[in-house]
């Protein structure tokens, strides 16, 4: 692996990273929770729970990765991983807000 990539340094700007991270963990959601509201109050989706949940689903979940096709001791592995775990705990906070409005 080359030298400025992986976990061990970066050469991404720091303010371009907590942009990312920023708009993935705490924007995408918000906007996922306001998309799903509004169609319900429109009448756009069934008043089917279930239904609304995987709607809400899609936007509180890390996208589809292949966590297998990375080398057993991969930084890319490391990082999908990590991912993963954060999902968890966002889809919680997601659900909070969802039910709070």
């Amino acid at each position: 692996m080359a030298n400025g990539t992986g976990l061990k340094g970066s050469s991404t700007p720091l303010w371009t990273l907590v942009g990312i991270v920023t708009v993935r963990y705490i924007f995408l959601p918000l906007l996922g929770v306001a998309v799903v509201k509004a169609a319900i109050h429109l009448s756009l989706v069934p008043s089917d729970p279930l239904y609304q949940f995987v709607l809400l689903l899609q936007h509180a979940l890390p996208p589809a990765m292949n966590i297998g096709i990375f080398p057993i001791r991969s930084p890319q592995k490391k990082v999908t991983f990590y991912t993963m775990i954060k999902a968890v705990l966002k889809t919680k906070n997601v659900l909070v807000v969802f039910q709070s409005f």
